[in-house]
């Protein structure tokens, strides 16, 4: 499924940039462990888990709102109910 799938359209850039941060930060982490710098490496870490924890935050804004949507009735239900009562 695709990022813009998963995320409403006013925080897909923010989604977007999380997701090039995570990638980055991948890199760095590789680069630092195979350095042998834990210290970076735990530092990169830790922005890792920030920019996964607001990533998933983006993704969860997303499921409530598509759970909130599913209960509100659409338009044509409320037509057949007033066509049902005339």
């Amino acid at each position: 499924m695709l990022l813009e799938d998963k995320v409403l359209k006013k925080h897909f850039n923010s989604a977007r940039r999380e997701q090039i941060f995570i990638e980055e930060y991948s890199k760095l982490l590789i680069k630092a462990v195979a350095n042998g710098d834990m210290k970076k490496a735990n530092e990169t870490v830790n922005e890792l888990r920030k920019s996964v924890k607001q990533l998933d935050q983006y993704i969860k804004s997303k499921r409530d709102f598509d759970r909130i949507v599913e209960v509100i009735p659409s338009k044509d239900f409320f037509e057949k109910k007033l066509e049902g009562m005339i």
